[in-house]
């Protein structure tokens, strides 16, 4: 049966009912029937605003779905940039692990050279005074060899001039005991450069 049958039956009905308005049967039947379009109608309304929100749920839903899906794409990246940090952060520790140990080896190296220094300038100051004893030195014995070297030559003066062999020697003696058998030999005493006198052959 159609709707169009059923409403045009039920017009019908409304129609006998305005006509009979005393028959209690036909009046609860109206009623009935129009509390039943109306609740159809409700229900109809209901189930319509269902479909929508129903509807609007499901787009809502997919949103959230695909925003949930955004959001753990981006969790993912987070937690690989993290990851990534993490490693960095690892590989600049060791790095500032490797500096300071390099730090403490420059300094050890840098005491070292410090101390190596400080020996090296004890050693130049030693070699220092050491130079000035031996010029000191080498200017004492430029000065020793050519006291000898005068007294040699007034000591082969004397022997030229002196005719005795006994003077000779005596002269020659004397030389040798100067340079060879005093004690203190940088101290050669006093010669007499003066020509001995020639008892045989006097000037």
């Amino acid at each position: 049966m159609s709707i169009d049958v059923i409403d045009e039956r039920l017009n019908s009905l409304y129609e006998l009912a305005k006509e009979y308005p005393n028959d209690t049967n036909l009046q609860e039947a109206v009623a009935l029937i129009k509390s039943l379009r109306r609740s159809r109608g409700s229900l109809q309304g209901w189930n319509e605003r269902y479909r929508q929100d129903n509807g609007v749920l499901k787009t809502q839903m997919s949103d959230v779905s695909q925003q949930n899906s955004t959001l753990t794409t981006k969790i993912a990246e987070i937690s690989q940039e993290n990851s990534t940090l993490k490693t960095k952060v690892v590989e600049i520790s060791q790095k500032n692990n490797n500096l300071k140990i390099e730090k403490i080896k420059l300094s050890h190296e840098n005491t070292h050279l410090k101390t190596e220094l400080a020996i090296l300038n004890q050693e130049m100051l030693q070699l220092t005074e050491e130079k000035a004893q031996i010029l000191a030195q080498r200017e004492r014995a430029i000065a020793e060899i050519k006291q000898i070297q005068i007294e040699i030559e007034v000591a082969a003066t004397k022997v030229k001039a002196t005719k005795s062999i006994f003077g000779k020697f005596s002269i020659l003696w004397t030389l040798i005991k100067s340079l060879f058998l005093d004690d203190n030999f940088g101290d050669y005493g006093t010669m007499d450069n003066a020509l001995p006198f020639d008892q045989v052959n006097p000037k």
